[in-house]
């Protein structure tokens, strides 16, 4: 069941108190990961420079 909700929910896992630094830190993992596909996959990825991008 954790692993179900932490695939699911990772930014929610990732900043609740209480829980294994290792099941926040798996999931804070996770979050990053989803986030950062989101970014390379934005429609307006390719207008801006990789400088104004990482702003």
């Amino acid at each position: 069941m954790r692993e179900s909700y932490t695939a699911l929910h990772p930014e929610i896992v990732g900043r609740t108190d209480g829980l294994p630094s290792t099941t926040r830190d798996d999931a804070n993992r996770l979050a990053l990961e989803q986030e950062l596909g989101a970014m390379e996959n934005y429609k307006y990825h390719d207008k801006y420079s990789t400088d104004e991008y990482n702003q």
